[in-house]
């Protein structure tokens, strides 16, 4: 079944590691065109190709395939690249950036902030203008 997409990802996971289509192709074994067409989605391209480019670019072939955001696929390689014990307290920090504050919340950090940095002008004597 063809892609309802026009490219795949692996030219940008090639990319964000730094290699040429040439310096794929030579670490896999296959010709430069190789890698073109499989970038392309060339009826040609062979699945194991595919595989192989996974593997060098340790990514999945859902990673290939998949209709991610540019935002989410940076998201998915960072998260990736930080120690597995780690991960909670990152899952911890996107649920509450995902939390909308609850009014009490946003009332103690107002009380927390110095009457003279909460959103009040300051007068000249405050200042130490004229």
């Amino acid at each position: 079944m063809p892609h309802t997409h026009d490219m795949n990802n692996l030219s940008h996971f090639r990319e964000l590691r730094g290699l040429s289509q040439r310096e794929l192709a030579d670490m896999l074994g296959v010709s430069q065109p190789t890698i073109q067409r499989a970038e392309a989605e060339a009826p040609s391209a062979k699945l194991g190709t595919y595989k192989k480019c996974a593997t060098i670019l340790g990514i999945t072939l859902a990673d290939i395939f998949c209709d991610r955001s540019a935002l989410e696929g940076q998201i998915v390689d960072l998260f990736r690249n930080i120690p597995d014990h780690k991960h909670p307290r990152l899952i911890d920090l996107l649920e509450i950036a995902q939390d909308p504050p609850s009014e009490s919340a946003a009332e103690a950090n107002q009380a927390e902030i110095p009457p003279d940095h909460q959103g009040v002008p300051k007068t000249p004597s405050q200042s130490g203008g004229q």
